[in-house]
């Protein structure tokens, strides 16, 4: 693999800059197992390290209206503590949400976007290749068990649907970074995360994976036009792609049925009206972060009473923000998703920035995804929400002088 691209020019000795990459890794690594038992206090302590090891760096990037976007999320989870119907739940992991935000942010006041892209992608390798070997050496950890996909990949997952939407991701990045690194590295990182994602056999992610691929596909294709009819043509283009893919995963019974799901998308037709009728009973704020699934609790009983079994979170992302911070919450949801797309595309449609379009299938994935998923409501699914909407562009470098100037590092030609 080739030299992470800006250690050489960025501020910092080359072993501490490399002690930053190690750490990000690490924090990457458990955000995108979890949940497990601890993960919260895990991932605060890794998020903080990495999080002051950043700050002694000396900014080079703005940071910018996107770093407050989500620092207003991140401080909603943190004041859902107060309303919250088990703050001690919320409280630890509503921390590690703040310091995961805060540690993105710093990185990306000190990082490029390829830089950035090259390190994560290592933690995905790494991911995904300990996922394979526990499969293949303690099988009855690392495969699923039960009735339903006996045999399908979880690895160190609890479900095999975590492990399909982080292979989506890294297939995302290793795509991105295909003409950055060696044609060998990018072949092998590509078949790793396709297998991956197929042995997962989670029908959701991919028809996500295809929506968000032709999502790409066509970007590429307006990027020949120009003005109002760019504008036009891929506004229509992305709306039909979407209304495609809700199609497929809602309308369609046979689609459905061929996938091997049942009518009901595996129960969870069941459990949204019972996540619905909750919601309504606390519409703006809901009931604090990381409090709504919780054993005991009398707001939980009611929906697996309603749902007819027991579930740990609503099988649809925006529902599940609803759930956990109210019409607040999906707000700010939105408008994350919104402003990663929006600022990715018009730096990969208008200003050729190549490696924008991994925050336009990172963010695309999160919005397909989060219709029978919960990516958004977890670390990894707030980490790469956040690196998704930083990473947007590449950014504005501050000189040491404190003037700016735009950088030309990754800004390529149409292909």
């Amino acid at each position: 693999m080739k030299p992470l691209a800006s250690a050489k020019d960025t501020a910092g000795s080359i072993p501490s800059r490399r002690f930053l990459h190690l750490l990000i890794i690490v924090m990457v690594c458990l955000a995108s197992v979890a949940p497990y038992e601890g993960a919260d206090i895990a991932i605060i302590f890794a998020a903080a390290t990495v999080s002051l090891l950043a700050l002694m760096s000396a900014p080079r990037y703005e940071a910018g209206l996107r770093a407050a976007v989500l620092a207003t999320l991140g401080g909603t989870c943190i004041l859902s503590t107060i309303w919250s119907v088990a703050p001690f739940s919320t409280l630890p992991a509503a921390t590690a949400i703040v310091l995961l935000i805060t540690a993105t942010t710093l990185v990306r006041r000190v990082m490029s976007q390829q830089e950035f892209l090259e390190v994560v992608a290592v933690a995905f390798r790494v991911v995904l290749l300990v996922s394979i070997l526990t499969a293949i050496v303690v099988p009855s950890v690392g495969l699923v068990d039960e009735n339903y996909q006996t045999g399908a990949l979880k690895g160190l997952f609890v479900h095999r649907n975590l492990l399909a939407f982080m292979a989506l991701i890294a297939l995302a990045t290793f795509v991105a970074l295909r003409k950055i690194r060696s044609r060998r590295v990018t072949v092998m990182d590509t078949v790793l995360s396709v297998a991956c994602l197929l042995a997962a056999q989670s029908q959701t992610v991919l028809v996500a994976a295809l929506g968000t691929a032709l999502v790409i596909v066509v970007l590429r294709w307006v990027r020949r036009f120009t003005g109002f009819s760019r504008v036009i043509i891929g506004t229509l283009s992305l709306a039909s792609i979407l209304t495609l893919v809700y199609m497929a995963i809602f309308s369609f019974a046979e689609i459905v049925s061929g996938l091997g799901r049942d009518s009901t998308l595996t129960g969870r037709t069941d459990v949204w009206p019972a996540v619905l009728e909750q919601i309504e009973r606390s519409p703006l704020l809901g009931l604090g972060w990381n409090a709504a699934w919780r054993e005991g609790l009398p707001d939980t009983q009611r929906m697996w009473r309603a749902a007819g079994f027991k579930m740990y979170h609503s099988h649809d992302g925006y529902l599940d923000m609803m759930l956990q911070l109210g019409l607040v919450g999906l707000v700010l949801l939105v408008i994350a998703l919104l402003g990663a797309i929006v600022l990715a595309v018009r730096a990969f449609v208008r200003d050729r920035i190549q490696l924008s379009a991994w925050s336009v299938a990172v963010a695309m994935a999160l919005v397909l995804v989060n219709l029978t998923e919960s990516p958004s409501t977890n670390f990894f699914g707030f980490f790469v929400l956040g690196a998704a909407l930083l990473f947007a562009t590449e950014r504005q470098l501050v000189s040491d002088l404190g003037s700016v100037r735009p950088s030309r590092r990754l800004v390529g030609t149409a292909s």
